[in-house]
């Protein structure tokens, strides 16, 4: 198998995030397909990885709780105390067993061996401090119930927060009880992550944008063909002349009919979408939940096949997740160059484990037989 390139992740370690007590991935390849049976923590490590890029910015692990239905939105204006009891109770659900914990034992550990996320629980309270000019100005000071703090006696609370630190990112304080964020967090790459609902997504017109009249435009056409080889061109219009609403239409070869690609079935638009992500993610990752979504099993490998050469040509590594045969096979079948990996989560009496093939025999024999990795 090849090695992952310097844009990748070449190890992952996960403690402590959601049902992932601890699972350690030795190795990572360019392509990985993540399977298991459901309910077994396939989307949940693609939601960790996912944290660990953003440097666990406030704005993504919204978006993780939102998806989750953990998020709520919560008027600061009316009360400071239920905001923060309404937003621990959610971001808790980050943590294993949904615990409100504020040890260090408890936190979240996200990342390779040398650059962890930590993602902890704390207290947050407010001191008076000079300023180098001499003024006196408030600060905030976070802890939990591990740390020592001399100071405490004189300390204000006012509330609970989340602290995250790393080695690659400055240190970052996310309050309950206030809109503000303290952090300037920045993505450690560029990724997209497609979930299952994603079929047709309002961000695919920015997608596009970037990458209309270059290069990476021809790919997209050539994946759509995969479904529609009469397929030739490509393009997201006003949905109307009274909307501004853009959406993607494409012409057919010799005819130049135009069609609206939502009239085309679910598949062709999922496609679209995953290529979209996949091409703008030049040197960073890309995550995609439950492959097989909308696609007869049919059109499975020739997908593979583009997404193991765009992954290949723009050093994007790739984490897939499935619990589908025909996924498997058809990834099997795809990786000629060896670039690609498979991991098996396992529930053994209620810790996630990981089981790796990345021996060319061993997924041959998967493939062919009914070995059980679903």
């Amino acid at each position: 198998m090849q090695k992952t390139k310097d844009c990748g992740m070449k190890s992952l370690y996960i403690k402590n995030y959601k049902n992932l007590k601890e699972l350690s991935l030795k190795l990572l390849a360019p392509v990985n397909l993540i399977v298991g049976r459901n309910n077994v923590g396939k989307s949940t490590l693609l939601e960790a990885i996912s944290i660990y890029i953003s440097n666990g910015s406030d704005e993504w692990l919204k978006t993780v709780l939102d998806i989750r239905g953990e998020m709520v939105n919560v008027d600061f204006t009316k009360s400071e105390t239920d905001a923060n009891k309404i937003l621990l109770e959610h971001y808790s659900s980050l943590f294993s067993g949904h615990k409100k914990d504020f040890h260090n034992s408890a936190a979240i550990l996200i990342g390779e061996e040398d650059d962890l996320l930590n993602i902890r629980l704390v207290h947050v309270a407010e001191r008076t401090i000079r300023n180098k000019d001499g003024f006196e100005i408030q600060e905030y000071v976070s802890y939990n119930d591990s740390d020592s703090i001399s100071e405490l006696s004189s300390l204000q609370y006012l509330g609970d927060g989340l602290e995250l630190t790393s080695s690659s990112a400055p240190k970052a304080l996310i309050p309950f009880f206030q809109r503000r964020t303290l952090s300037n967090v920045k993505d450690k790459m560029p990724f997209e992550y497609i979930m299952v609902q994603d079929f047709q997504r309002k961000r695919n017109v920015i997608l596009f944008d970037k990458i209309s009249l270059s290069d990476k435009e021809k790919y997209v056409v050539e994946a759509l063909q995969i479904i529609e080889p009469q397929i030739d061109r490509l393009n997201f219009l006003n949905e109307n002349e009274y909307s501004n609403v853009r959406v993607p239409f494409v012409t057919l070869k010799n005819t130049g009919q135009r069609f609206r690609l939502s009239s085309m079935g679910d598949g062709i638009n999922r496609i679209l979408s995953i290529i979209l992500a996949l091409v703008n993610c030049k040197g960073g990752v890309f995550l995609l939940d439950e492959f097989e979504t909308g696609f007869h099993y049919t059109v499975q490998t020739k997908l593979w096949e583009i997404i193991f050469m765009l992954s290949e040509k723009l050093n994007v590594q790739v984490f897939v997740t499935s619990h589908s045969r025909d996924c498997i096979n058809s990834f099997v079948v795809a990786n000629e160059k060896k670039q690609g990996l498979i991991i098996r989560l396992d529930d053994r009496e209620g810790n996630i484990v990981a089981v790796s093939y990345n021996n060319e025999e061993d997924m041959r024999f998967i493939a062919q037989s009914n070995v059980e990795i679903r």
